[in-house]
């Protein structure tokens, strides 16, 4: 179970930073992100579930984390961007910086679970 935890988290990292670069190119061109976006933003919280999963799994069967903050970090990327995506309207420059701010900060969250693990 560690390895999947291991590889989810890796992988969570590579997307959300790969949201991050098509964020700040939709903030700079103003342009919608369409279907493909959003389902970047879907596998995103989809990675961070089962990353979730795979680590909840892990403190059950006794192996904890280095650092119990590494639990309210991971309940922070579980809410993040569903919260953020739960005020959107219809697509404006407010909602692509809302998305680009949640990017940001899950890209934070996501390495100080590194840190923390």
């Amino acid at each position: 179970m560690p390895t999947i935890h291991l590889i989810l988290a890796a992988v969570t990292a590579i997307a959300v930073a790969a949201g991050l670069v098509w964020s700040v190119a939709l903030a700079a061109t103003g342009k919608g992100g369409g279907r493909a976006y959003q389902g970047l933003l879907g596998a995103i919280v989809g990675l961070v579930l089962g990353a979730s999963v795979a680590g909840a799994l892990m403190f059950v069967s006794g192996s904890r984390p280095a650092d119990g903050l590494h639990v309210v970090y991971a309940g922070v990327a579980i809410v993040l961007l569903p919260l953020a995506r739960s005020y959107l309207g219809p697509s404006s420059r407010r909602d692509r910086l809302l998305l680009l701010g949640a990017l940001v900060v899950l890209g934070g969250v996501v390495f100080r679970l590194f840190g923390t693990g």
